[in-house]
Formats: C-alpha cells, sequence, structure tokens
C-alpha cells in the first residue's frame, strides 16, 4: 500500500519521525485496527496458549467459510479439517498444520478477517489444547 502519511505534530505515532513530504510504502499490518489482519498474528494467537484448533463442529464452520472451494482427485482444495473418522488418528502438529492450511487458504481468497473474527471469539471451551486428545 503506498499512500501519503498525514502527520500529527511532524511525528507519526506508528513509525516515529519522518518528513511530511515523502511518501511511503507501509504495511498493512501496521494498520491492523484498520485493515484486514494477516496470517502472522492469527498464527501468534492460536500458539499464545498452546491452541491446536477449534473443536470439530468449529473447525467445520471456518472450512465452510472458505470460498472456492473445489473437489479434486485426493479430495478437497482446501482439505477438509481433521475431524470426524482423521480425530482420532492424526497428532495435534498434524491438526495444527491443517488449520495453518485453512488460514493460509482464507488470506489467499480474501477472507481472514472473518475467520481470524469467528477464531478470537471462541471461548476457551471451545478450543482443542495441546495434549487434550
Amino acid at each position: 500500500m503506498i499512500q501519503k502519511l498525514q502527520m500529527f505534530g511532524g511525528c507519526n505515532p506508528f513509525l516515529g519521525n519522518i518528513q511530511q513530504t515523502k511518501t511511503h510504502r507501509i504495511s498493512p499490518v501496521i494498520f491492523m485496527g484498520l485493515k484486514m489482519e494477516n496470517n502472522k498474528y492469527i498464527f501468534e494467537f492460536i500458539k499464545s496458549e498452546k491452541r491446536v484448533c477449534p473443536k470439530p463442529d468449529l473447525w467445520n464452520e471456518i472450512w465452510e467459510m472458505l470460498p472456492n472451494k473445489e473437489q479434486v482427485i485426493s479430495g478437497w482444495s482446501p482439505p477438509l479439517p481433521l475431524i470426524l473418522g482423521a480425530w482420532w488418528h492424526t497428532s495435534d502438529q498434524e491438526k495444527k498444520d491443517r488449520l495453518k492450511t485453512h488460514l493460509i487458504y482464507a488470506e489467499q481468497n480474501g477472507v481472514l478477517e472473518e475467520v481470524s473474527v469467528f477464531l478470537k471469539n471462541l471461548n476457551q471451551d471451545q478450543w482443542i489444547y495441546e495434549g487434550d486428545v
């Protein structure tokens, strides 16, 4: 994103002192509250309390939010959440990796903000934590 920065008393509160007349390339992450969140922050949120993934029914809701899903020879793109029969035969790490795949897909398809809000609004008892299963 390229934009002129509006200065506040000669100092931008996000970037520090810069000249008023310059045009700067600014990462959307700086304006996270105003712009779509990026995956780095949602990954950190998930890792922060040793979360693995949402409980199966909620994880399926996330998958349903993902647009442009298509059936492929080996299953689905993006792949299905590791629920139902796959739940008991996959490790915490495999579940984390699959959720990460869904978040990357969400970002690539313009729905990361919606998915992030959904995840951040889950109660603690709606998550699976390392060692729970």
